[in-house]
């Protein structure tokens, strides 16, 4: 990479990089999201983030967004506050059972292995025995 080279480029590089070698780890975190272009609370949704990487996560929602479009998602902490706000694009949409959306996404900035931590270790609900399961 010579001196002209752009910060695209570098990303370019370090995600096809993190592709190869990057560990996804299950767990589930609970938040809404919102497509970038519609900020208001009103056309938030709520999800569950299934498993995540420093480049990634997979999302489980009830509603399909297209590939490329870009996501802000705020993961809530036990109490069901916004915790984090985290930015990535859909990359794969894949349609579940009873109107049920996996959705594969890619950070528009990949974590560092510091905020993945961290991100794993906020307390959610669902790390409580669930009696309601039907």
């Amino acid at each position: 990479m010579g001196p002209n080279s752009t910060t695209f480029d570098y990303l370019l590089k370090f995600a096809s990089r993190e592709r190869r070698d990057e560990k996804r780890t299950a767990c589930q975190l609970e938040g809404q999201c919102r497509p970038m272009d519609s900020l208001q609370l009103s056309a938030a949704w709520p999800v569950t983030i299934r498993d995540i990487s420093v480049s990634g996560f997979q999302l489980l929602l009830s509603r399909r967004f297209e590939p490329g479009t870009l996501l802000v998602v705020d993961v809530h902490d036990g109490q069901g506050q916004a915790a984090r706000m985290l930015l990535a694009r859909v990359v794969r949409v894949t349609s579940l059972a009873r109107g049920r959306w996996i959705l594969g996404c890619t950070f528009t900035v990949p974590l560092t292995p510091e905020d993945l931590d961290s991100l794993l270790k906020l307390p959610t609900p669902s790390r409580m025995p669930d009696k309601k399961a039907s």
